[in-house]
């Protein structure tokens, strides 16, 4: 992949980026002020009983303090922040802490011991509808992409728009308080060295913001005789086990997959050529649908890969990817109305 055409101009801000800017005045310890107390015409500003109060100050006033913003995750999300932050707000001390050693979160890569190694790890939705709007990219080799395509894309965004700057990795938040009178975040980080031993420190913040993300933390269904089963257990997201766990091994097993999620269908055709059998168990029936072709081609599948005449076309005129994108986003609006 080469080229990320970055999309100046005007934007909108998210809640959460207008909430950053409400800054707190100079003199106080306190947290910033409540968007919605004027239009609502509440008064949220009288002193706490813990000693501090939440201050009306205007958005964008030089006089105001800097604000320090703990994230935790340098995933898709906390990518995101970082620019939007970086974009929307400034006068703000901005530090994201992520447990892994690289960005990426889910996509951290198929080839590293961190995330997800199952066969076929890959996004269920088309590729461009996937990327940022503020870092257009015209040279997607497929349709869908696999994680390692994912996890290259976003190394490369935060590398040409120069996000690593906020970001610590092999850092896990392990405890956050917060301190009523102080107004502020309290934040305890495990951090492993180079030499891998560990360290604990504490940081401090006025916003901490989780960008974790839900598929972070995975848990096996409760089946009966699921612990005394003799054969091997892998969750698709359990990283460990798929790392020992290699195609080379498939060969002599039978192969019981269970579930319809997006991993399922993944999982099941990466396995089935190399396993002895493999067998798939349903809850509840899939919709599969065709995706549009403004190409005129055949309907878009799995393992559609972009010609370099669409290519050519995506980077000379990146307006022809973002109708591309709106029209294949248009079209899963539809479906999930319907």
């Amino acid at each position: 992949m080469g080229s990320i055409d970055r999309l100046e101009g005007k934007t909108e801000s998210p809640f959460l980026i207008q909430g950053l800017k409400f800054f707190t005045d100079p003199e106080s310890n306190t947290r910033p002020g409540n968007l919605f107390s004027e239009k609502l015409h509440v008064d949220y500003h009288n002193d706490a009983k813990t000693g501090y109060h939440i201050p009306f100050v205007p958005i964008g006033d030089p006089g105001n303090r800097r604000l320090k913003v703990i994230t935790i995750g340098a995933g898709l999300a906390g990518i995101m922040l970082a620019y939007n932050i970086e974009k929307h707000c400034p006068n703000v001390e901005h530090i994201i802490y992520e447990k892994n050693p690289t960005v990426g979160g889910t996509w951290v890569g198929i080839r590293m011991q961190y995330q997800n190694r199952y066969p076929n790890a890959a996004c269920d939705s088309p590729t461009c509808t996937y990327q940022l709007n503020f870092a257009i990219a015209p040279d997607w080799e497929s349709y869908y992409s696999g994680s390692d395509y994912l996890r290259e894309y976003l190394l490369r965004v935060v590398k040409k728009l120069d996000l690593g700057t906020y970001m610590t990795f092999n850092s896990r938040i392990i405890e956050a308080r917060f301190d009523e009178r102080k107004g502020t975040w309290e934040v305890k980080i495990e951090q492993t060295t180079n030499d891998g031993n560990k360290k604990i420190f504490t940081d401090e913040c006025d916003l901490l913001l989780g960008a974790v993300g839900i598929l972070d933390r995975w848990e096996y269904p409760k089946i009966p005789g699921l612990e005394s089963f003799k054969g091997r257990v892998i969750h698709t997201a359990d990283r460990a086990k798929w790392e020992d766990y290699t195609k080379d091994k498939w060969a002599n097993d039978e192969v019981v997959v269970i579930g319809s999620g997006a991993s399922a269908y993944q999982v099941v055709p990466g396995m089935q050529p190399y396993a002895k059998r493999v067998h798939s168990f349903l809850r509840t029936p899939a919709w599969f649908f065709a995706q549009p072709d403004e190409f005129g081609g055949d309907p878009r599948d799995q393992a559609y890969k972009y010609t370099e005449e669409e290519k050519a076309i995506f980077k000379q005129d990146h307006r022809a990817m973002l109708k591309h994108t709106k029209a294949n986003e248009g079209t899963m609006m539809m479906v999930d109305l319907a």
